[in-house]
């Protein structure tokens, strides 16, 4: 699977950069961003914020280079350089692009640049400072500091994609850090069979036996999405446990694309299939650290087996009671850049 992405693994000021093709300007198009929060009394700090842009276009228009190389965000500083990620393709009618943004004050506007236009700026990776946790798959093999690896069943990276294959075993990644509310979870699911098919929010104080938390399940055998309060084991064959009267359920044969589990206000955890919501009351949390797992998250049994996923990505990022929006400001230009020609560049 061939995926054009872009990202930041880490904040870069252009006070450090040093080359000119680096500075903002040496990129001919600004594209102005107003972010209003003046509705919310309450300060927001490293938020992701979404902003859909048809890059498409600006490709077509000889503004931006056809693999997006040199699109950059800049604060309103004019001089620091933003994290970002592409969800989706360059090419896509609308590109969703995802910023941190390091503060917003309460009750205050902020405004934010999106450059283009720059032929000899470099493509860069920024997708690792974006997000509180973000995972691609695209290594060769499960980075054991962001992740623990727990159960027999088999788990298999390729070409971008975890897959997840349990059969009689349980296979599942639980997250090395902790998170905290307000937060969402969110995976894109490429393929499913079978059951067991989970994402968990857990809670990262434990007995020696068993974590609690919420979790996300597939189960195809009875086409069924369940969302519920449950008890993951950390002995050789984990399972979910369901509270017989905490299961809220949705008909699901095929659940491909995003699933989420949030948790915004105290008192609930919401979840989310493809735009298919599933609510159910916290009962068990406090203010306190989570920790995220994902995979197939039971054991079968050999006339019984569980199933298989396949995983795009995984990534946490942070939730606002009143969320911001954005209002388009004008695109300007710098005169003192000329015309682009990308394809030169592109061949020479």
């Amino acid at each position: 699977m061939n995926k054009i992405f872009i990202g930041i693994s880490f904040c870069m000021s252009v006070i450090i950069g040093g080359q000119a093709q680096n500075l903002p300007e040496a990129w001919k198009y600004r594209q102005a961003i107003m972010i209003d929060n003046l509705q919310s009394d309450t300060q927001i700090i490293d938020y992701q914020i979404d902003i859909d842009f048809n890059l498409r276009q600006l490709i077509e228009q000889n503004k931006l280079h056809p693999s997006g190389k040199d699109l950059r965000i800049l604060d309103q500083d004019g001089k620091t350089f933003l994290c970002f990620w592409l969800e989706n393709e360059v090419f896509a009618p609308q590109t969703k692009i995802w910023c941190k943004i390091p503060h917003l004050a309460a009750r205050e506007k902020h405004t934010i640049y999106i450059l283009y236009g720059n032929p000899q700026a470099q493509a860069v990776d920024y997708q690792a400072c974006t997000f509180p946790l973000f995972e691609d798959f695209k290594a060769t093999q499960i980075d054991e500091g962001k992740w623990q690896i727990r159960g027999n069943g088999n788990l298999i990276l390729q070409d971008g994609i975890a897959y997840f294959s349990g059969n009689q075993s349980d296979i599942a990644l639980l997250s090395q850090a902790d998170f905290t509310m307000p937060i969402i979870v969110e995976m894109k699911v490429v393929n499913t069979t079978g059951k067991y098919l989970a994402m968990s929010l857990l809670k990262s104080q434990h007995t020696p036996v068993f974590w609690e938390g919420y979790t996300l399940a597939l189960n195809q055998t009875t086409a069924r999405m369940e969302l519920a309060l449950s008890q993951t084991e950390t002995s050789q064959c984990g399972a979910y446990a369901f509270e017989p009267s905490g299961v809220k359920a949705k008909f699901a044969e095929q659940a491909k694309g995003v699933w989420s589990l949030s948790w915004l206000f105290r008192n609930v955890i919401m979840a989310d299939f493809n735009g298919n919501q599933l609510l159910e009351p916290n009962t068990i949390w406090e203010i306190g650290k989570l920790k995220v797992a994902l995979g197939v998250l039971a054991c079968g049994t050999n006339g019984n087996p569980s199933g298989s996923m396949a995983v795009d990505w995984v990534r946490v990022r942070q939730l606002a009671s009143t969320p911001p929006s954005i209002v388009w400001g004008n695109e300007s230009q710098n005169p003192k850049i000329g015309h682009l020609d990308y394809f030169k560049e592109s061949i020479g």
